[in-house]
């Protein structure tokens, strides 16, 4: 009789086990969330205006290297043109 028990009991811990789980995460999550050291709003925009003035420059210099590329494979015969 006891490991019918035993065996009832370990369906329904099976059952629960993912609710539990997904519920001990999401706990955990908020736990970390509470320690973080979130940056002030000047920080925040500071960080963002330096991510953008970098996207800027990059894609300026990828611009730039594209048209040198284009131009020189154009000229050696590679190029499609059109």
């Amino acid at each position: 009789m006891a490991t019918a028990k035993t065996g009832e009991r370990g369906w329904v811990t099976k059952l629960k086990s993912p609710f539990q789980r997904a519920s001990e995460f999401l706990r955990g999550v908020l736990l970390e969330l509470k320690r973080v050291v979130w940056p002030s709003r000047e920080e925040a925009s500071a960080y963002t205006v330096v991510v953008l003035v970098t996207i800027i420059v990059v894609a300026i210099w990828m611009g730039a290297l594209e048209i040198v590329f284009s131009s020189l494979a154009k000229v050696a015969g590679f190029g499609g043109g059109g």
